[in-house]
């Protein structure tokens, strides 16, 4: 008569099989390690450079600059505060 357990040599097979599986589907779905946050003093130089750059306009103005400022504070950390002044005309927006 059959016996109905399992032989033991490949139930350690199989469940190596499953941990190799589990852990290339973790390795895959867990997030790149993160950059590092920028300093208060960094974010407080690239903000009042992004708003002398472009200058926050008033309510009901046809011209926002909102979009402007936010992609420029971007690249400002992303090169931590090396900004160039040829940057800051480049697609200005006209005054009128």
């Amino acid at each position: 008569m059959k016996s109905t357990n399992p032989d033991p040599a490949s139930l350690a097979g199989a469940s190596s099989a499953v941990v190799l599986v589990a852990l290339t589907v973790c390795g895959h779905t867990l997030p790149a390690a993160a950059a590092p946050a920028p300093t208060a003093e960094l974010a407080k130089q690239c903000r009042a450079m992004a708003v002398k750059a472009y200058p926050t306009r008033p309510p009901g103005s046809k011209v926002g600059t909102e979009q402007a400022q936010r992609d420029y504070y971007r690249d400002c950390i992303a090169k931590n505060g090396n900004m160039d002044s040829g940057n800051a005309e480049k697609g200005k927006p006209k005054t009128r």
